[in-house]
């Protein structure tokens, strides 16, 4: 197959397409197909892939204003895929949703999408436009929620099937009004072959903390990650530091934060990293790994921290339960209820015995989420959704 992968986000930014796209394709080149990936990035900032087996096109992101940089991405996004697309048999969207639903309509190309979340309610939450939760916005009737609901929901209805990485978001999707065949759960893995899994070099990511309970959230600085409520329970456990690995709209408040709370010794920021990093930064310099959500499909950075023997503590929503079993995989906590992280940060501090067996049940629950089934799935998707003369 030529496969043409248009994804919202790659390295060196972090997320779950960033993660998922230059390996899934990796893994679809090895297979035998032709991969081309089309990504958005800021040309001012090396990327940490060099040689890819696959072909890798950029378009540089926007720099202006706020709704404007939308409208030009989107305009960019749009003639980057169209180029490609003569050159494809197939159009698999990971993010860059209009522009790849647009392009397929005009070249007849078929079009898998994959949908971690829903985008219209994204684009209000982000921007602090509405408090409502990602259930509740299904059925507001705002007339602006209803109009990018209609844009997103009714364009995700064009494609040919719809691939979402967990149940849950499998039945927000068949809300949207899309029939059930056309939706196919697929689980995020680890991929233990990766490279950086296997590098060992001299890197140090103990970031100055020389001691105390080391507590690590990685994730785009959006408001549904809720990670001011973890900077805030710190002064609540004086052993306790904060690292955050990540970019996002909220980084200076965050930081801020910080320092009106005393907490910069306490607290690091340290930006979007490589997974070379992450990994190091996990495996030799984490105690607990926290994900303090309201929302969640089911995220990749669950799978790492257990793949690297992190006890997790994760708000009890979305695909997250899919995974976390509380006290069994890791701690289950409700949302924006401080009380309950302080008391699992305490739990997993001084309960040696809970957390050891919450590492043990967690990496037996990781063979659940093989890389190697996730890639036959995703291929045989994509076949069975080309033309029949193609196949």
């Amino acid at each position: 197959m030529r496969i043409l992968i248009a994804t919202g986000i790659f390295p060196p930014e972090i997320g779950g397409p960033a993660k998922y796209v230059p390996e899934i394709a990796e893994a679809l080149v090895a297979k035998g197909h032709q991969v081309t990936v089309i990504a958005p990035r800021n040309l001012s900032v090396p990327s940490p892939i060099h040689n890819p087996p696959y072909h890798l096109l950029h378009f540089p992101h926007a720099h202006y204003a706020r709704y404007i940089n939308l409208i030009i991405e989107l305009k960019r996004a749009f003639f980057a895929i169209l180029h490609e697309a003569q050159n494809c048999d197939i159009i698999f969207s990971n993010g860059l949703e209009l522009p790849s639903i647009w392009v397929s309509q005009l070249t007849k190309k078929p079009l898998i999408m994959k949908i971690v979340g829903d985008r219209a309610w994204e684009l209000f939450h982000t921007r602090r436009k509405t408090a409502l939760t990602i259930e509740e916005f299904q059925f507001s009737k705002k007339w602006n929620h209803r109009l990018l609901r209609n844009i997103f929901h009714d364009g995700a209805k064009k494609a040919n099937a719809i691939i979402v990485p967990s149940q849950y978001l499998s039945r927000i999707v068949e809300n949207w009004g899309i029939e059930k065949k056309k939706i196919f759960v697929i689980y995020n893995s680890i991929n233990e072959n990766a490279e950086y899994l296997k590098q060992c070099n001299n890197l140090d990511t103990s970031l100055g903390f020389s001691s105390g309970i080391r507590l690590v959230s990685i994730g785009r600085l959006l408001p549904h990650k809720n990670i001011d409520e973890i900077i805030k329970i710190l002064p609540s456990i004086p052993a306790a530091n904060l690292v955050l690995i990540g970019d996002g709209p909220l980084k200076n408040l965050l930081q801020q934060l910080a320092v009106e709370l005393g907490l910069s010794d306490r607290v690091m920021l340290v930006g979007s990293q490589d997974q070379i990093f992450i990994h190091k930064l996990l495996s030799k310099n984490c105690d607990i790994f926290i994900l303090n959500s309201s929302y969640e499909g089911l995220p990749h950075v669950l799978l790492e921290a257990s793949y690297n023997n992190i006890p997790i503590i994760a708000t009890r929503v979305g695909g997250t339960i899919e995974f976390i079993q509380d006290k069994v995989t890791g701690l289950l906590i409700t949302p924006h209820n401080s009380e309950e992280l302080i008391k699992a940060i305490n739990t997993l501090t001084e309960n040696t015995r809970l957390r050891q067996e919450i590492i043990l049940n967690a990496k037996k629950r990781l063979k659940c989420f093989s890389f190697k089934r996730m890639v036959i799935e995703t291929e045989k998707l994509l076949y069975s959704n080309l033309p029949s003369i193609q196949r």
